[in-house]
């Protein structure tokens, strides 16, 4: 299947970029190593902003300014007319070939946030600099683990990040730019509007609700999916149980007590170390708490904890959170702080 691009006006298109990375182990068997990804850059208008990007002169291009004035400012000539200072050199001007960036799979690099297509922060830096200038706004509709914003702010630009996760939406504001005064629009900010989205929007409000659980990330799967809305793993295996495995499942409506029976049935199919059931209202009737007993503990370490608790968006918002063990990442895979929410 093909698919078009298609742009309109006049002079839009500029450049085809191909940013080139070093090849990293033995490549595939046959053919080369398909190293290079394009970036294609197009303009709104011909008064579209555009900062000329320089990268540092080679040594063999500095070597050409071999003559020194009476200041001692070394400059070179060009056939004898006009002198080119190297103290007024701002570089090289990058061409439409970029070699000079590494890709991340490259270094050992703390920005790594888990996502298989992130690119380095230096990238969206070089394109936001030469595209925008300092209080412009640049918007990524879909900014995933938020690079192209932490680089605009970076560089004094202000920016607007779309994504259709809430956990994404999370992982900038908290992790990456590490700034909870970021205002989010589009995802519920108390129980009333977390109610709203239940009624209106119930698998975003799923997604949304599991990703208020330390560790957990929203099941692909939103139709027939066995019962299970999150899933996570632990991050240390428990002492009476061979699973790290956590599950986790959503109600947006009335709390039914089958329902929390049927989910107990799941955790006990797969053979989960714990599950949670969440909900928007708590839930303290004593069948309920009958149920969560009878499902026993876990031991890891020295700590033991629920194997099925029942937790509400309530509670979420009240700043009350399940008791669980240390957690996976699920976008690093290494093991969070400890959780030990109460």
């Amino acid at each position: 299947m093909r698919y078009m691009l298609s742009i309109r006006g006049g002079g839009a298109f500029q450049n085809e970029i191909v940013w080139c990375y070093p090849p990293g182990g033995k490549g595939p068997k046959y053919g080369f190593h398909r190293k290079q990804d394009t970036i294609l850059f197009y303009r709104k208008s011909s008064v579209s902003v555009f900062n000329r990007p320089f990268r540092d002169l080679t040594e063999y291009q500095i070597s050409k300014f071999t003559k020194v004035d009476s200041d001692g400012r070394r400059y070179k000539e060009y056939r004898g007319t006009s002198k080119t200072y190297l103290d007024e050199m701002k570089g090289s001007p990058v061409p439409s070939w970029w070699t000079d960036i590494h890709s991340l799979g490259q270094t050992i690099s703390k920005e790594r946030m888990g996502y298989p297509t992130q690119k380095p922060v230096r990238l969206l830096e070089r394109i936001v600099k030469a595209s925008s200038n300092e209080g412009d706004i640049v918007l990524d509709p879909f900014c995933g683990c938020g690079t192209t914003v932490e680089a605009a702010k970076s560089l004094d630009r202000q920016f607007i990040g779309i994504d259709i996760s809430s956990f994404a939406i999370d992982l900038v504001r908290d992790k990456r730019l590490k700034d909870p005064s970021i205002p989010i629009y589009g995802i519920p900010y108390d129980l009333r509007s977390a109610e709203k989205l239940a009624g209106e929007k119930p698998f975003d409000f799923e997604s949304w609700a599991i990703t208020r659980l330390p560790g957990f990330v929203p099941n692909t799967k939103q139709v027939a999916d066995g019962g299970i809305d999150g899933r996570a793993y632990l991050a240390d295996m428990p002492k009476d149980l061979d699973s790290k495995l956590a599950l986790a499942q959503v109600k947006g409506g009335k709390f039914s007590l089958s329902g929390l029976r049927d989910f107990i049935g799941v955790t006990k199919r797969d053979q989960a170390a714990l599950g949670c059931y969440v909900t928007l209202r708590p839930v303290r009737t004593k069948n309920a708490k009958m149920e969560m007993i009878s499902t026993g503990k876990i031991h890891v370490g020295i700590s033991s904890y629920p194997r099925m608790q029942i937790w509400s968006i309530k509670d979420y918002f009240d700043d009350r959170f399940p008791r669980l063990p240390r957690m996976n990442d699920p976008y690093t895979g290494k093991a969070m702080l400890p959780q030990l929410f109460s």
